[in-house]
């Protein structure tokens, strides 16, 4: 994990919490730093951490980078400040949003867990 990453893992610890809403602001930050790429390092090495590298899903993963880079793109309102950013685009709270997509089957199979695994009910929008 790189020092950013430590840095915002070390927010997220003493505010006690590492959920949904701390997921998207992690992608938020690393997006708005332009490093896309930094998000599954950063999940995989807190999975691991915890002992639970079995709950990663790069598929879940992906989908979550793209929406979040497709909200900040439509409304660059957002780019700067994350609570705008949730103002704007408020389904990006829908922990649901990804089953629009994907059946559960198959967002949660071991293949979409290990790799990328393109929707199987409807394309997505970006």
């Amino acid at each position: 994990m790189d020092h950013f990453g430590r840095q915002l893992l070390e927010g997220y610890l003493q505010d006690g919490a590492f959920g949904h809403r701390q997921h998207l602001h992690m992608t938020w930050s690393y997006l708005r730093r332009g490093e896309p790429e930094g998000v599954l390092p950063f999940l995989r090495h807190v999975a691991e951490s915890h002992g639970e590298s079995e709950k990663l899903n790069v598929t879940m993963t992906r989908f979550w980078i793209g929406v979040t880079a497709h909200a900040v793109a439509i409304d660059g309102t957002g780019a700067d400040d994350f609570d705008r950013l949730l103002e704007r685009a408020p389904h990006l709270l829908d922990k649901q949003l990804p089953l629009r997509h994907w059946t559960r089957e198959a967002m949660f199979s071991s293949e979409a867990r290990a790799r990328w695994v393109e929707p199987d009910l409807r394309p997505l929008p970006f």
